[in-house]
């Protein structure tokens, strides 16, 4: 093993130096000490690192319980480990992206956060070398490249969880994502379609559309025109006559309900893992909460659960 380095360069959150409206934090590039891992750690070489619609709202300190001097929020290799002669030396692996949240399917077991920027947990991976659990790192397929297993833990968790647990899809079953220009909707789509749902999706961009329905979605509708729901309807009715969304992924909120109630069935389910609709241009996620939902649908907001439950 080679000597391990004494300090490491990472990108920090900051004070901006020069005066911003609205509020833009700095993040320049630091050199910081590494700490040697302890028992029940390793250090990892980091290779990539995904960058995440997370990380541009901490800057803009719109997110919850961020933290100046926090480095921000990836996959590489192990090289020092706190554990004698340990298998994973030398092994790619993920970052699991939170901490808090590791068995249960409904919410997090104990106190939870997401790596990077934040108070809790301590740990970002936008840096050289991180330091960091043995038991939240995960060994990686070989037939990944480093940045595509970087895109993966946050996007790829929040995607599953939001398919796999929230929205119950199944083969055959009608799924609406929308905003399919996201990171999230991407993996998402890719995961209703391995599972043999149709799949489709709404956009703000032609082209977007377009190249979902390359990748296997039977087709899609502009957002920004009023009519886009009655435009998903009359795609479904022509696989079917009667057909309905069995569920829907969002990642705007706003009055999603609203917009495509009528073609949700009865029993329907509306996963909401990302609002991004400013409350005066719709519902909130807690407003929600004390709707009666017509039809028996069900909302159910998420997030980014343990790296566990779906990098295995």
């Amino acid at each position: 093993m080679s000597k391990l380095p004494t300090h490491t360069k990472a990108v920090v959150l900051q004070e901006s130096q020069v005066p911003r409206t609205p509020l833009y934090y700095d993040a320049p590039v630091v050199k910081r000490p590494l700490s040697p891992p302890k028992a029940g750690e390793v250090v990892v070489k980091m290779g990539a690192v995904g960058f995440n619609h997370k990380d541009v709202w901490i800057r803009q300190g719109q997110y919850p319980n961020i933290q100046l001097g926090a480095v921000f929020g990836g996959d590489g290799v192990v090289i020092a480990s706190g554990t004698p002669n340990d298998p994973l030396l030398n092994k790619r692996v993920f970052l699991t992206p939170s901490r808090g949240w590791e068995k249960d399917p409904h919410a997090p077991e104990s106190r939870f956060g997401i790596l990077g920027g934040g108070v809790y947990p301590p740990i970002g991976t936008f840096a050289e070398h991180v330091v960091v659990e043995r038991d939240q790192v995960i060994p990686t397929p070989e037939h990944l490249d480093d940045v595509h297993i970087a895109a993966w833990p946050i996007g790829g968790v929040t995607a599953w969880r939001a398919v796999a647990v929230n929205a119950q899809v199944e083969k055959g079953q009608n799924v609406l994502i929308t905003g399919i220009g996201g990171g999230v909707a991407l993996l998402a789509m890719q995961l209703c379609l391995a599972k043999g749902a149709n799949v489709y999706v709404t956009s703000g961009n032609e082209a977007k559309i377009q190249k979902a329905v390359s990748l296997g979605a039977k087709g899609g509708a502009n957002y920004k025109e009023k009519n886009w729901a009655a435009r998903i309807g009359t795609l479904l009715a022509k696989e079917k006559k009667g057909a309905m969304l069995d569920a829907i992924i969002d990642s705007a909120g706003g009055d999603i309900f609203g917009q495509a109630g009528k073609i949700l069935k009865q029993g329907g389910r509306v996963n909401i893992y990302c609002l991004l609709v400013p409350k005066s241009e719709g519902t909130s996620i807690s407003e929600y909460a004390y709707t009666p939902l017509a039809k028996s649908k069900h909302a159910i907001n998420t997030d980014t659960p343990t790296g566990r439950q779906a990098l295995k």
